[in-house]
């Protein structure tokens, strides 16, 4: 009886060890104007590293008349005119479903986009070595649009 005990004592350490590395080994955010920022390291270092010369912006869009596709256009035009004002011309074109907009054989700026704007669930700025996505629901990306100009502004002065 007192082996199942001891038994049953280190089972459950184990199983709390287990879900304690899990939780606590997970990439906590920055805050930065208040926006959750996902990155390995500083956050405006990585992001400048991702920010060179001309940008091209991708806009995850959705077809007709969707609402969410305001959102993503009022917070594509903030972090576009915050890369103008510090000399770095931004292309923008549309993705709805597998399908560009904006984008044909006369046009090289549809390439690898630097920056994406898309309607997801996680009300945050993710940044690698190759990309920032701002990612949020149509809420999160208006009223964030601003601080997603200034993060980018910060980026440039501080980065």
């Amino acid at each position: 009886m007192n082996k199942e005990i001891i038994l049953y004592a280190i089972i459950i350490i184990v199983a709390g060890s287990i879900a304690f590395l899990a939780v606590s080994n997970q990439k906590k955010p920055q805050l930065i104007y208040g926006i959750p920022v996902y990155t390995n390291g500083n956050p405006l270092t990585n992001a400048k590293t991702v920010l060179n010369n001309s940008i091209i912006l991708q806009e995850q869009l959705y077809s007709g008349n969707d609402s969410r596709n305001s959102a993503v256009a009022i917070a594509s035009a903030q972090i576009a005119v915050a890369n103008k004002i510090f000399n770095h011309p931004t292309s923008v074109y549309g993705v709805v479903g597998n399908q560009t907009i904006g984008c044909n054989s006369n046009n090289s700026n549809c390439g690898y986009p630097q920056i994406v704007v898309e309607v997801g669930s996680c009300n945050c700025v993710k940044i690698s070595s190759k990309q920032i996505i701002f990612n949020g629901n149509s809420s999160f990306l208006e009223s964030n649009a601003v601080n997603f100009g200034n993060l980018i502004a910060d980026v440039y002065q501080n980065g």
